[in-house]
């Protein structure tokens, strides 16, 4: 069999090494209500709510008249969502809001990391070839790292020659650029 001409970490952990994190953690729920929202489009940040402890906000995203992604959003020190205080508060919320659940059709949680300071010359401290959010390629205020790892892809495919030494200085050129932007 061919060998792979190289290894490439790309965990989605970055680990806290040289770097200072926080976190955007969030639960969010796709709900079927009773009767229409009365939404005009999307709350990208409702923080007049209780902020127990962090900077904390609901997102609301309409999806149709009476389909609604309702998301409590945390950014806190610690990367842990806890999922049955995120539930309270997505109900009171509702509550206020007069608004009655016929159903849950989705529920999603995450926690993305945030940077908050460091040095990434020391982050890239080793020889593996690193990318996405090992290599410290995602977005330094939502933590989001899907159009970093699109262009990582499109970058690594048009790579000629393709090899560990070149995949490493590449990505942590690409990394150094994003945390010094």
């Amino acid at each position: 069999g061919d060998a792979a001409r190289a290894v490439i970490d790309g965990r989605a952990d970055p680990g806290r090494g040289s770097l200072a994190l926080g976190f955007q953690k969030f639960l969010g729920r796709t709900l079927a209500l009773d009767a229409p929202h009365g939404l005009g489009g999307p709350v990208l940040m409702d923080a007049t709510v209780p902020q127990d402890g962090a900077f904390k906000f609901i997102y609301l995203l309409p999806w149709s008249a009476d389909r609604l992604l309702i998301e409590d959003t945390a950014y806190a020190d610690t990367p842990g969502v806890d999922a049955a205080a995120a539930r309270r508060a997505i109900g009171r919320y509702l509550e206020a809001n007069g608004w009655r659940v016929r159903e849950v059709v989705r529920e999603e949680t995450g926690s993305l990391p945030i940077p908050l300071g460091g040095r990434i010359e020391a982050f890239w401290q080793g020889d593996v070839p690193r990318i996405g959010m090992r290599a410290g390629l995602f977005h330094p205020t939502t933590g989001y790292s899907l159009p970093d790892a699109v262009a990582t892809a499109d970058h690594l495919a048009g790579m000629d020659p393709f090899t560990p030494a070149r995949v490493y200085s590449e990505m942590r050129t690409l990394a150094t650029r994003r945390w010094q932007a």
